[in-house]
């Protein structure tokens, strides 16, 4: 019995030192309710290591890399890397892969920020 697929979302941070976490990114897949984020990262590890090996784009974006590869260097390259070896992924147990965001945190609205205008709504109450 095929196992149903939920979606999985999974942010990479970068922080640094003092300055705590500057840099997200934002991944989005399908997977087993049961698949962890740890297996997902080592199933891309085997998969990205692959098509570095096999494809021109993955062999530039290594070299570009300086042989760090991250989630920053692959976001210049996820629509290469999952046209080549997207089926690589399914067959892992990790479908419609894709880095949905990755940016600069500094002018990041904290998640607790109240969205509605409190004040005008405790007025109407």
């Amino acid at each position: 019995m095929t196992k149903k697929l939920v979606q999985k979302i999974i942010p990479f941070i970068r922080e640094e030192g003092s300055r705590g976490v500057t840099t997200i990114a934002i991944v989005r897949c399908r997977a087993a309710s049961d698949t962890t984020s740890a297996s997902i990262v080592e199933a891309l590890q085997d998969v990205i290591t692959q098509w570095c090996q096999e494809s021109d784009d993955g062999i530039f974006c290594w070299s570009y890399s300086c042989g760090d590869l991250n989630i920053g260097d692959l976001s210049q390259y996820d629509k290469s890397f999952v046209g080549t070896h997207g089926k690589a992924l399914m067959d892992k147990g990790i479908h419609d892969f894709e880095i949905l965001w990755l940016g600069d945190v500094s002018e990041s609205i904290p998640f607790d920020r109240v969205l509605a205008h409190s004040a005008v709504l405790e007025e109407e109450e």
